[in-house]
């Protein structure tokens, strides 16, 4: 079960069959997209899940990744005569920006938005276990060049501290002032860029002085997610 079920499990097990026209009313969206968010075909961001556990008491761990129980406060009355807004436990998750594949003026790191609606909650033991937060961002996918393994859309987390190059992972990289999601792999004359998808070539780069100041490894992904949109 992943977050779009346990969504409707709140909605049609512990609220009595609410209607999605009601349920969407309490969190202030539309109805379209509650349905979506059940359907599995896009994601509630931040406020969504921050509005989701303070109206209806849920554990943010529970909705983010199903552990533990549904509900913070047994007094909550599941027929909704009783609910209270009871703030969930924020040191349990962990807020990681969106970020758009484009990199800052000094060519170091992505630039991120300031926007509250570009970040997206993760259990913050899940992230620890991967590295430093601060070092992390989220980014989407444009192009097909790394399926069937990542797909058009999907959002990537990509750790920036981590550009030491290890085989088979796969990495943010920049060159010519454009970002893509590679393989790498050394040669004698420089680096091979590969594609998952078999029908992009190998990108040779030979590294020299002017090329070493074009070409910068990013970060490597950590983990990838599907949100259809």
């Amino acid at each position: 079960m992943n977050i779009g079920k346990r969504i409707k499990k709140i909605r049609t097990e512990l609220l009595n069959e609410m209607s999605r026209k009601d349920f969407s009313a309490k969190l202030g969206i539309v109805e379209n997209t509650l349905r979506n968010y059940e359907l599995e075909t896009s994601l509630p961001n931040s406020d969504v899940i921050s509005k989701i556990c303070n109206t209806f008491n849920i554990d943010p761990v529970w909705l983010l990744d199903g552990i533990g129980s549904m509900i913070k406060n047994d007094s909550i009355s599941v027929q909704n005569t009783s609910i209270k807004n009871i703030t969930p436990n924020y040191d349990e998750i962990i807020m990681i920006p969106m970020v758009e594949a484009v990199l800052s003026a000094g060519g170091g790191s992505f630039e991120t938005s300031s926007a509250k609606e570009r970040e997206y909650a993760f259990r913050k033991d899940f992230i620890c276990r991967k590295g430093n937060p601060n070092d992390m961002v989220l980014m989407r996918v444009s192009g097909d060049s790394m399926e069937p393994e990542i797909q058009n859309n999907d959002v990537v987390l990509i750790d920036q501290s981590k550009t030491a190059i290890l085989a088979s992972k796969i990495y943010a990289v920049a060159f010519d002032d454009c970002v893509y999601l590679k393989r790498i792999e050394k040669d004698l004359n420089g680096i091979i860029l590969i594609s998952s998808n078999k029908s992009y070539s190998p990108i040779q780069i030979t590294l020299n002085e002017q090329t070493e100041n074009q070409f910068k490894i990013i970060g490597r992904v950590l983990w990838s997610g599907r949100e259809f949109l």
